[in-house]
């Protein structure tokens, strides 16, 4: 019962990424030059020249933004990079691994006097220590980090990767886009 108790406290409740990242990401988009293309992404309009809209931070490596301009081609930009949030991560682990060291100690320490291999009483049994630690590891970062995992929340755009895009805050990215689709009227475009 405790343990069904346990899964359903990591099912039902957000962990730090998720509290102060979100799962999701605002994207900004600007096509430059071309105030009055449409922008559109999941299929559907998002707005037209510039646009602001959710992305779930798992999907930030799959993202596709469509940009169509009146009489011009259709150009699709694709995003396939994405960069691991780390302090997030760091976080929980660096609460958690003091806690597991010393516990695991502790317990590794106490297992001589439960030592049945003929050992002196006041040695310690190692094999103890990294069972010890591991576990006490899962059992304070697990509800910390698995939810996070669970909703992707650990991820961002890679703005190094990726051209035209910035970021402005760990919630907010910008894609400027180079749409190219129109020929004709980019040549007629003042600069």
């Amino acid at each position: 019962m405790k343990i069904v108790s346990l899964i359903v406290v990591i099912i039902l409740f957000s962990s730090c990424a998720t509290i102060f990242g979100g799962s999701s990401y605002i994207a900004h988009v600007k096509v430059d030059k071309h105030p009055l293309a449409r922008i559109s992404y999941n299929g559907k309009e998002k707005g037209v020249g510039d646009a602001f809209f959710k992305v779930k931070r798992r999907n930030a490596n799959l993202l596709a933004i469509i940009v169509k301009d009146s009489g011009c081609e259709t150009q699709v930009f694709n995003y396939t990079h994405r960069n691991l949030r780390v302090w997030p991560l760091a976080l929980p682990l660096g609460f958690a691994t003091p806690i597991s060291i010393l516990t695991a100690a502790i317990s590794s320490a106490n297992s001589s006097a439960e030592n049945s291999e003929g050992n002196p009483i006041g040695s310690a049994d190692p094999s103890v220590f990294p069972v010890t630690f591991i576990g006490t590891l899962i059992f304070i970062a697990g509800p910390i980090v698995i939810p996070d995992l669970i909703t992707g929340a650990y991820w961002q755009p890679d703005v190094a990767a990726e051209k035209g895009v910035t970021k402005q805050s760990g919630k907010y990215f910008n894609y400027n886009i180079d749409y190219t689709g129109c020929k004709v009227k980019d040549s007629l475009i003042i600069k």
